[in-house]
């Protein structure tokens, strides 16, 4: 009997859908079958270059029709909640580009919905399932590094385009909420808590996004994670964590690949490299999800944890603007 497979659509043509196409080609568990978007022809041309087997003009055909189980929503920031909702009142299984949505009300919204109509949602920050974040997360759990005290992570890039959606305020734009979201995750998924209070300063762009942003995260057990993220830097990511008996320094943690990866291990005074496994992070999170539809396995990140992510960024982008030190 052949390995039944979860049956992807794609709501709208967004470049990092492309991102999945690959993974849907290498997965056993998932197949692209269909793509919607709001113009005919472009969904054409998308399903011609990627095998896509249905094309659909228009989201809401896409999410009313039969032979589709999940979809995957790469749309601007501002559009996720109305259209993660939509999927999930038809029935749709949804995995949502980060951030889910714009702050913590919508994340609300979203979770009733999961829950009034019974289906799968996730968020998808695809970097916490590659071997590379794995196998940082089971050091530090196991100890490697001793008492976890501080976290710093950085993710940023140079973007000029003014007109580009990530400099549109009403489309909720700006650097936290396109990279800096990954610090904040990681941060919180390091200290295994939410934080309890945060106070950051941004640096704000004509149209009132913000194009920098640095920020001190306070977490229980005397845990501090500094975090920045910008549009106006040479493209960096990276992330570090030092405790009482090591560190560990993690390069490109949010675009890692399929070629083999380093961890960076200090302790006792020497350095060792530590070899990972690449990997196709975009793979390893859909088949998790497809686990989770078709085999009733538990997600890894539920929507109660994104709830987490997004009362984090409200309160970041509230001591941005304010100036003040803001507890959660």
């Amino acid at each position: 009997m052949a390995q039944p497979k979860l049956r992807w659509g794609v709501v709208g043509t967004a470049k990092i859908a492309d991102q999945l196409v690959r993974a849907w080609e290498l997965s056993k568990t998932n197949e692209l079958v269909a793509i919607a978007s709001r113009d005919g022809a472009k969904a054409k041309a998308w399903a011609e270059k990627n095998h896509a087997g249905r094309v659909f003009d228009s989201y809401e055909k896409m999410l009313a029709a039969d032979g589709i189980d999940a979809v995957y929503i790469p749309l601007p920031n501002s559009m996720h909640k109305e259209w993660t909702i939509n999927a999930a009142r038809n029935g749709k299984h949804v995995l949502c580009e980060k951030p889910l949505a714009d702050n913590t009300q919508q994340v609300e919204e979203i979770i009733a919905a999961r829950d009034s109509f019974k289906v799968t949602i996730m968020e998808a920050f695809m970097y916490r399932f590659h071997p590379k974040t794995l196998r940082a997360q089971k050091m530090i759990t196991e100890g490697a590094l001793g008492e976890v005290r501080q976290i710093r992570a950085s993710f940023g890039f140079r973007l000029s385009d003014m007109n580009n959606i990530r400099n549109q305020k009403e489309l909720t734009g700006g650097a936290l909420m396109d990279v800096g979201c990954y610090c904040v995750n990681i941060a919180r998924r390091i200290a295994n808590a939410e934080p309890l209070a945060v106070q950051a300063r941004a640096v704000w762009g004509d149209t009132d996004v913000d194009h920098s942003l640095a920020a001190v995260l306070e977490f229980p057990n005397d845990v501090l994670a500094n975090i920045d993220c910008s549009f106006q830097i040479d493209t960096h990511q990276w992330y570090g964590v030092s405790g009482t008996r090591g560190h560990l320094g993690v390069t490109a943690p949010f675009r890692m690949g399929e070629d083999d990866q380093v961890l960076l291990y200090d302790h006792e005074g020497k350095h060792e490299d530590l070899i990972v496994r690449g990997a196709n992070e975009y793979q390893m999170m859909i088949d998790h999800f497809a686990d989770a539809v078709l085999n009733g396995k538990p997600l890894a990140y539920t929507l109660e944890n994104s709830l987490g992510q997004a009362r984090t960024i409200d309160a970041l982008y509230q001591s941005a603007r304010t100036g003040f030190r803001v507890t959660l």
